[in-house]
């Protein structure tokens, strides 16, 4: 049978789409560990810190950046329905905000971030030290995240996501750079780490802005009356966010830490691990915001459901390509996050495992993202809740009775997912069939 036409365009458009973010992604991804690893390669204490900091920061944008997954699927909506005018009112409500956003983290960190660090993590001494500094630093961070995926969101709805790599090919270079200069020339350790990487996304911000200058300036006389939209939608969505980011990733991060140095380090690389298999998951899932908010402006379910199964499918086969590769080049990849040879073979028996139990979240993800963007956000809160808070649950049991291990905090990962993924297919077949009815 021939395969609609329409539907060959629709793919084709999704590759040219995906192709320049998971290059980018890779990128970043390979520049980033490069320039952390002038300050983590020869010292646990940097990479604990600089791990536990992150992965709370990676969690935050998560959380926020769901009011930016909601514009990005209002903005895909509007621009079906050739709605300008609602289009430039979500560009400035979407800024507005992310100021209001940036300005509370920046406080509630400068405020709090010492008591944080050591009643959540239990850090001490020198590892507190470190992840204090660390963290002040980063605290504008949030604000300039979370701008910056509002204005890929612009550019992805625009289709001009080849634009994106070529501006992350030169933030790249430019972080090396920052990263070579504050850690190993002014000698600045993990706050030049810091430094550098707010320095970048400040970079970012204002290139993304120059880039999107003709729709902004375009946007500036409208009202910012689209906050109210954006804030109720997106709610469902953080509070999504906060349950598997705070309560779900911290908490295991939590649990990981109180292991011990040595054991949070070896947690902490095999979820970077993870990360590098799932470069290409999340970029599907981004895809998803648009292309299938698009057919849901068209109504229609058909295209719903094939757009769905493609990027499924496709999702998975870089899944397994990627973890292949990592396989075969381990020795080589474990180089760029330390040099402690301890560490590198602690990771080997591993191996294995982390492939297999990662692999239900890249059907979660993306099936997670197209239910968001069938406004279904409220069944993915309620699912989330109920499993996080299980899974969670028994882990903080298994801490009780001394069987907390690296093994049982991947598997109740795996199995997270695992549950979470069934249900939402479930809902996602339900929602497309009834609309196809």
């Amino acid at each position: 049978m021939n395969e609609d036409l329409s539907l060959k365009k629709e793919k084709q458009a999704i590759w040219e789409f995906v192709l320049p973010l998971i290059a980018m992604n890779a990128l970043e991804l390979l520049i980033s560990r490069i320039s952390l690893s002038f300050a983590t390669r020869t010292s646990l204490d940097a990479l604990a810190s600089i791990a536990a900091v992150d992965n709370l920061l990676y969690a935050l944008a998560g959380i926020f950046g769901a009011f930016s997954v909601i514009f990005n699927i209002e903005s895909a909506k509007a621009l079906g329905r050739h709605d300008e005018q609602k289009l430039h009112e979500l560009i400035q409500s979407i800024f507005a905000i992310n100021g209001k956003v940036g300005g509370s983290f920046l406080l509630a960190i400068v405020l709090f971030h010492t008591l944080f660090l050591k009643n959540v993590y239990g850090f001490e001494g020198e590892l507190l030290a470190s992840a204090s500094r660390y963290l002040v630093i980063q605290a504008p961070s949030l604000f300039l995240q979370i701008s910056i995926f509002s204005f890929t969101g612009i550019m992805k709805i625009e289709k001009r996501t080849s634009l994106i790599l070529y501006l992350s090919i030169f933030t790249s270079i430019l972080q090396v750079g920052l990263s070579y200069l504050f850690i190993n020339v002014f000698d600045w350790g993990v706050s030049g780490a810091a430094v550098a990487s707010v320095l970048l996304l400040l970079a970012q911000l204002l290139l993304y802005a120059f880039l999107t200058r003709k729709l902004l300036s375009q946007a500036r006389k409208a009202r910012a009356c689209q906050q109210k939209l954006l804030v109720s939608k997106g709610l469902p969505i953080g509070m999504e966010e906060i349950l598997e980011g705070t309560l779900f990733i911290i908490a295991l991060d939590a649990l990981a830490a109180r292991m011990g140095l040595f054991a949070f380090s070896l947690y902490s690389l095999l979820c970077s691990l993870i990360g590098i298999m799932k470069i290409a998951t999340y970029v599907y899932g981004n895809a998803a915001t648009v292309f299938v908010g698009e057919a849901l402006g068209e109504k229609n379910p058909v295209k719903i459901r094939q757009l769905t199964n493609y990027m499924l499918k496709v999702a998975n086969g870089w899944y397994f390509a990627v973890a292949i590769l990592l396989a075969v080049f381990s020795p080589v990849v474990m180089q760029l996050f330390t040099a402690d040879q301890k560490l590198i073979e602690a990771v080997f028996p591993y191996q294995l495992f982390i492939i297999l139990v990662a692999i239900p979240t890249t059907f979660y993800e993306i099936i997670k993202y197209v239910l968001q963007t069938m406004d279904a956000s409220r069944y993915v809160f309620i699912c989330t809740a109920i499993v996080n808070l299980g899974i969670v649950g028994v882990m903080f049991m298994l801490t009780k009775t001394n069987a907390l291990t690296i093994f049982s905090l991947f598997a109740a990962y795996s199995a997270n997912f695992l549950v979470l993924s069934g249900l939402f297919f479930w809902k996602y077949r339900k929602i497309t069939t009834n609309k196809a009815a």
